[in-house]
């Protein structure tokens, strides 16, 4: 079927099938071979999935395709922090429509397709860029074409942020987007830029934002570049078909982008103040050794990712020295580079460029777009590499090296040695072919050779050695672990749904906890989340309670205790490697395989009466959680159950003891900065087989290592446990008999003061807390992603608090009657309940879905609209026309004698049969391009 097909195809469209396929395969082939450099599976045990791809996009994207599979709807997810409008989440991390993909692939290989997806990303990045350039050079196909495609389908960003599968469809869109601007403006054709523009904002918002500033910038300059001559009528023309066409496919993600926005609204991404420091961040010096070959890809910190070439980096001035460019065209385009540049160096321009938020890592994250610019004003100077002198070029050549020497002594940029020698090479390779090219010293095939041999070079020097200090520094991490046992996990917690043990709805978490949203990788309702869609109150809620947390949108699962896991439904714990630190204090469940499974049979349900004093409570004294969870107990109508106990402190290292107590905790003062440092102490506790915790607040997290002597057989056993900031530390059951020492150490410590807390869980308490709450508890009926149904009996009048994270989008209805949804500790939901039995029902929809949706539906109609009219227009024309010719047809017809009636008949078939015979016409002669053209 495919060799039928390429047969029928016309030479000068095989010409360009081929060389669009090798745009697209260079950086695709590139991309797969430093992954298998790397050796990532199925050529290796190592995957991808690396910074927050690990932590974020990957469990994100294997719940989207549980809910596809599923049939689910994608406006909720109880997997995620309690649950969490998935809406946001889907708009944020997984929306791009290459990850349907995903769906071709097992969980267990889920790492495998998003490698695949990323080297078809790259690919696809090389194909619409080399589309754009063959545009702008009059259809022009050769191998420059392919190859400078290819400089930016592997520029600085893609080496650096290849792994962020969410902002990399706005790389590989933008070219296909200002080639639909450039056929806007020239053709008066609107629907590629729209449909394109569309695909790249409903892909990620974020990453679509940055390129409709960029659009902004870019307008002016596109439109002197496709008009020769500038006119007020071309320029309203162009200028009124952006507009609007812009606004309808920003409109078209309405029913997205909307309720997105506002879920921000809660969240860290909208906490921000406007900057007032006018200073630059850097220096241009130093900046300009980012486009060295092999730039090191900064991905916590430093300058822009901007490496798109060291042939790029040539031409820049070559750019603006050629006679054969206009000066509108460069003033346009030095003045991008110039604001792209600011964009930066200025704390102001940076807080817009990222949405008016500073980013946390990832820096520059429109670093691409400077990339963008450059490689297409390269592109003009290839083309006319034949108008420059030689002696232009060897300056230019000598003022680059030159600049390499000036960097390997004064730069303070972080790019090494090897970097500076390796772009010296090829510096000087490069000019060496210039030269040649302009003495017209050797044949044209050989310098094409040499030319694409050192760019083909290049790029495999810089794919190969960018993406392996990624995977050197960011750690591609093993295989094998990621999705471990999916199958038993599934299998398990279907069993225990079944069972009706623990209800149908119920909470698990995973341990080890490395992956932070590790239960949506599971398809497990769990409590852990790190979400940009995070609503903050959640996690200072959750922070309160002493789960680890970095205070703006992440909380996991380190810090669990047997009062939180009641409190908040959790009710099983799986281990998947058998010797994980999970919560003590629970029976291990029987009979479940390969896996390893505590139960917390006190686990409230979802649902449970308390006092209505806990509208009234609001997390506090976040320094103390256990203080802060006594609070909320009390609020809640019940017993505090966490009792402070006495320390005494032990041998120190860099360390002293200064004061304390058992309630406001013990304080340590850290001498010298960085040095290895020990805290020693022993607890004292009331009562002999009472639960101890640790509360440890310093700098950085601790290594906490208990050691204990059997009083029976007088050995000693050691534990040890590392931990996360803001977390409760388990440190098991007190006995004094054991002579317990705790051990606080770090490697490298800060100066400072380090406090520590220790509680114990009062049995007692804990039961009446258990016994108070769990009275009247919600039974769940039904539930589904966007429903939940269930019955509740009320002993009194109080508050049914329902451990689901507060949202404006749910709705509640108890006994069919619509009631309104209230907020206990500006986290969690509750609805006031009067006594007696009642059936409960909610269900969701993101809010501002329904307005978003008649915006999308809206923007559609009027696309619809103004594509549809001058399609009907001239479909009418062509047949009012057809009409007028048949009717002059049929009127001279009648005229004409029959005699010559015969002859135009005959004749009429003798043309017939002549066409018929006649070969098919040669290739023409404007597709047939002289070698010569390629550098002129």
């Amino acid at each position: 079927m495919t060799s039928h097909f390429w047969s029928k195809l016309q030479p000068a469209q095989k010409r360009t099938a081929f060389y669009l396929s090798l745009a697209f395969l260079i950086p695709f082939l590139l991309v797969a071979a430093a992954f298998i450099v790397q050796g990532v599976h199925p050529f290796g045990e190592r995957m991808i999935l690396t910074v927050d791809l690990y932590h974020q996009y990957a469990p994100f994207v294997a719940e989207l395709r549980q809910k596809i599979f599923s049939g689910e709807s994608l406006f909720y997810s109880w997997n995620i922090g309690l649950g969490i409008n998935f809406w946001a989440v889907f708009a944020n991390y997984a929306a791009s429509p290459l990850n349907i993909l995903i769906l071709l692939f097992p969980l267990k290989y889920l790492s495998d397709g998003i490698a695949l997806i990323t080297c078809i990303r790259a690919g696809l990045t090389g194909l619409f860029f080399a589309l754009l350039l063959r545009d702008i050079d009059n259809r022009r196909e050769d191998l420059f074409l392919c190859f400078f495609s290819s400089f930016y389908a592997l520029c600085g960003w893609v080496l650096a942020y290849f792994w962020n599968i969410m902002w990399f469809d706005a790389v590989m869109l933008l070219p296909l987007i200002i080639l639909g601007l450039r056929r806007l403006m020239r053709d008066r054709k609107p629907m590629l830029y729209c449909l394109s523009l569309f695909l790249c904002i409903w892909s990620n918002y974020y990453a679509g934002y940055f390129i409709c500033l960029f659009l902004v910038l870019y307008l002016p300059v596109c439109f002197l570049t496709v008009f020769q001559r500038a006119s007020l009528k071309a320029a309203w023309s162009s200028f009124w078909r952006f507009a609007v066409y812009s606004a309808l496919a920003g409109g078209l993600t309405a029913a997205l982008i909307y309720p997105t926005w506002l879920t921000l609204q809660n969240s860290s991404a909208t906490n921000n103040t406007f900057p007032t420091d006018y200073a630059l961040t850097q220096n241009l010096f130093d900046f300009l050794g980012r486009f060295f070959v092999t730039s090191y890809p900064n991905i916590r910190d430093g300058m822009a990712n901007v490496y798109c070439g060291v042939v790029i980096f040539l031409f820049v001035p070559l750019y603006f020295l050629c006679t054969r460019i206009r000066l509108r065209e460069k003033i346009g385009n030095g003045l991008i580079l110039i604001f792209m540049y600011f964009s930066f160096s200025s704390r102001i321009l940076d807080y817009i460029w990222h949405g008016f938020h500073f980013p946390n890592q990832i820096p520059y994250r429109q670093a691409f777009l400077m990339s963008f610019v450059l490689v297409i004003m390269a592109y003009k100077v290839i083309r006319n590499l034949k108008s420059y002198s030689t002696t232009e070029i060897t300056i230019t050549v000598a003022a680059v090296l030159a600049y390499l020497v000036l960097y390997e002594k004064f730069g303070e940029g972080k790019e090494e040695i090897y970097e500076i020698f390796l772009t010296a090479v090829f510096v000087i390779a490069y000019g060496m072919v210039f030269n040649m090219i302009l003495r017209g010293s050797k044949s044209l095939h050989t310098q094409k050779t040499l030319f694409v041999g050192i760019m083909a070079a290049e790029l495999t020097v810089a794919c190969l050695v960018t993406i392996g200090l990624v995977s050197r520094d960011e750690s591609f991490t093993g295989w094998d672990f990621y999705g471990k046992n999916s199958g038993e996990v599934s299998s398990f917690v279907d069993k225990e749904a079944e069972s009706g043990a623990g209800g149908i709805f119920f909470r698990t978490e995973m341990y080890p906890a490395y992956i932070s949203n590790e239960p949506t990788l599971y398809n497990v309702k769990g409590m852990s989340v790190f979400s940009s869609t995070a609503d903050q109150r959640l996690v200072s809620f959750m922070r309160s309670l002493g789960f680890h947390n970095n205070g703006i949108n992440g909380v996991r699962n380190f810090g669990m205790t047997k009062v939180t896991s009641t409190l908040l439904g959790v009710r099983y714990f799986i281990d998947l490697s058998d010797n994980s630190p999970m919560p003590s204090g629970f029976a291990e469940v029987s009979d479940t395989g390969d896996l390893k499974v505590v139960e917390n049979e006190d686990a409230l349900s979802v649902g449970y009466m308390v006092s209505s004093d806990a509208l009234s409570y609001e997390p506090q004294n976040l320094n103390n959680p256990f203080k802060t969870t006594n609070t909320y107990l009390q609020s809640l109508g019940t017993n505090a159950v966490y009792e402070p106990e006495e320390l005494t402190a032990g041998a120190l290292v860099n360390a002293s003891f200064s004061s304390g107590s058992a309630e406001n905790g013990y304080f340590f003062n850290v001498s010298a900065d960085d040095v290895k440092t020990e805290i020693h102490f022993v607890p004292n506790a009331r009562t002999a087989g009472s639960h101890l915790y640790l509360y440890v607040q310093s700098d950085k997290p601790a290594v906490v290592s208990v050691t204990a002597t059997d009083p029976d057989t007088s050995e000693t056993v050691s534990t040890q446990q590392e931990t996360r900031a803001g977390q409760i530390i388990d440190i098991g059951t007190y006995d004094p008999s054991s002579s317990p020492d705790v051990k606080l150490s770090w490697d490298s410590a800060s100066a400072g003061t380090v406090t520590v807390l220790c509680y114990s869980i009062n049995d007692q308490a804990y039961e009446q807390m258990t016994a108070a709450l769990g009275k009247s508890q919600l039974t769940v009926t039904s539930y589904d992603s966007t429903h939940l149904n269930g019955t509740v009996n009320a002993e009194s009048d109080g508050l049914l608090l329902l451990t689901i994270p507060f949202d404006s989008g749910w709705t509640a209805e108890v006994d069919g009657q619509d009631v309104p949804i209230q907020s206990v500790g500006n986290a969690l939901m509750a609805l006031s309940l009067t006594k007696g039995e009642h059936v409960i029902s909610l269900a969701y929809i993101p809010e501002g879905f329904g307005k978003g949706l008649a915006v999308s539906l809206a923007s559609l109609t009027v696309l619809l609209l103004l594509a549809g009219i001058p399609f009907g227009r001239e479909m009418h024309r062509r047949m009012k026309k057809g009409k007028e010719l048949l009717a002059a047809r049929e009127d001279e017809t009648r005229r004409m004698p029959d005699d010559l009636l015969s002859m135009h008949s005959a004749q009429a078939d003798r043309v017939q049969t002549a066409v018929r015979r006649t070969d098919a016409p040669d290739e023409p002669e404007a597709d047939k391009v002289p070698e010569i053209s390629q550098y002129e």
